[in-house]
């Protein structure tokens, strides 16, 4: 169908990593141009506008559903010294308490839940332990005693789930409790590479998304390249109550990067 509003970009600007509000009224991308790469931000019937922007990059932007704030990462290409900035400004553009305060090698991700910032903190990949930040007074505490991999989700209550190794985790971010109670056999017969036992073939979890009672969570799954020649990915149904495991597809095409509609009864992705 016609598309219901749009907002226009800058001059010579790509705009990537989308994050939408709740009530579909204000928009924060990561974009890229020729001189300057940045966050930006408009409103419905409005044009975009820079927030901050500079020689660093913007790897990732993440809306407050709560207060009108973004807190948004800033790559750095510097030689030396933190690779990636936790940034957080105003709507309107205004750097507010905490900004640019918490540093490290690698941050992923940017969830607000109880007044703090959970994050992933890593040695420069996309794996690494969560992490609870008060920007505020520059405090960060870590949660999960296990590594997870980008992208994690935030669910009710603020319970976190993402793949981790062959499992899925699920950390309380309230408590810092994490289990990894699903490991996932492979489902048909596995054809090993030669320099892997089958009892390595296993189905490797990636972007877990809950539904909206976070009761059910979707994933992809595929097999090891390291470990396997199927290595396509498809779409799987977790029942977190008793962890009951639904393949929604099982074919040669890939499936990814899942979301169920807001009521919970529909599931959808990207397949091809």
């Amino acid at each position: 169908g016609a598309p219901a509003s749009a907002w226009s970009a800058q001059a010579q600007q790509n705009p990537l990593t989308f994050e939408l509000s709740a009530d579909g009224e204000t928009l924060a991308y990561c974009g890229s141009g020729t001189s300057d790469h940045g966050l930006y931000a408009g409103r419905r019937g409005a044009p975009t506008r820079i927030l901050s922007a500079g020689a660093n990059y913007c790897n990732g932007a993440w809306l407050d559903p709560k207060s009108p704030r973004v807190a948004w990462i800033e790559q750095s290409t510097a030689v030396s010294g933190p690779k990636t900035l936790l940034r957080l400004v105003g709507l309107d553009g205004a750097p507010l308490a905490g900004d640019a305060q918490v540093t490290a090698n690698g941050l992923w991700g940017a969830k607000f839940w109880d007044g703090q910032v959970l994050t992933l903190v890593t040695q420069g990949d996309d794996v690494g332990p969560l992490f609870a930040t008060r920007p505020e007074e520059g405090l960060r505490t870590q949660l999960s005693s296990v590594e997870l991999r980008h992208p994690f989700e935030l669910g009710l209550g603020g319970r976190v789930i993402a793949a981790s190794g062959r499992s899925l985790a699920l950390v309380e971010a309230a408590t810092g409790a994490t289990t990894q109670p699903f490991t996932f056999p492979w489902e048909t017969p596995c054809v090993p590479r030669a320099s892997a036992p089958e009892s390595n073939c296993y189905l490797l979890p990636a972007n877990p998304v809950f539904s909206a009672d976070a009761q059910w969570v979707a994933f992809e799954g595929r097999g090891d390249a390291a470990l396997t020649s199927d290595t396509e990915g498809d779409m799987l149904l977790l029942d977190l109550s008793t962890g009951a495991l639904r393949r929604v597809t099982n074919d040669a095409v890939r499936d990814e990067q899942p979301r169920f509609t807001a009521d919970g009864h529909w599931l959808y992705w990207i397949r091809g």
